[in-house]
């Protein structure tokens, strides 16, 4: 008995002396979690990049589009996401709104993406209804509504990746500034 109880003893010794060695295989390390989010910067900036050359073939003027780096989930693990977004040049009024959000949603559909959900949402003080809709391709969310800003008439548009959470290793990992906020269109953009 008492062997038994030594073996079982050195086992766990054993046992807890691999305890605290690294990271375990499928914990992510602060490495593999920054290379994942540059990877999925490169790949929201491209497909970012084909949504603004689809509006502006529409004829439509894209103002501004950027991507930013940010935290996702913080429970039970905190993680990194990047997405874009952006806005059309305003047009006067409702009835140019109305216009862009057609011209876009059309465009967009006729270039592989699909209508998720779709709808209209009055906002406080007004007296129309104002389309809104959320498409899909790939792994890939694009929002189109108005702009939230009060006063504006601007359409703007969100793009995501569907499940493109990317795990860190604790809540001290921060978001490379060369990440924090990369323009597209606009003031900063790369031509």
């Amino acid at each position: 008995m008492r062997r038994l109880a030594m073996v079982a003893l050195g086992l766990a010794l054993v046992a807890a002396a691999g305890c605290g060695e690294g990271p375990a295989a499928d914990e992510p390390t602060e490495q593999t979690a920054v290379a994942e989010l540059e990877s999925l910067a490169d790949d929201v900036m491209s497909t970012g990049g084909e949504v603004v050359d689809t509006l502006e073939a529409a004829g439509l003027e894209v103002a501004r589009a950027g991507g930013k780096g940010d935290y996702c989930q913080s429970t039970p693990r905190p993680g990194f996401t990047f997405a874009l977004g952006g806005a059309l040049a305003e047009g006067p009024g409702d009835a140019a709104y109305d216009g862009q959000f057609t011209a876009a949603r059309n465009a967009l559909v006729d270039d592989g993406w699909e209508v998720d959900d779709e709808g209209e949402v009055t906002r406080s003080g007004q007296q129309q209804p104002e389309a809104w809709a959320n498409l899909l391709r790939d792994d890939w969310r694009l929002t189109l509504r108005r702009d939230p800003l009060e006063g504006s008439d601007a359409l703007v548009f969100a793009l995501t990746g569907l499940d493109a959470c990317i795990r860190i290793p604790d809540t001290t990992t921060r978001v490379p500034e060369d990440l924090e906020e990369v323009p597209l269109v606009g003031p900063g953009a790369q031509q």
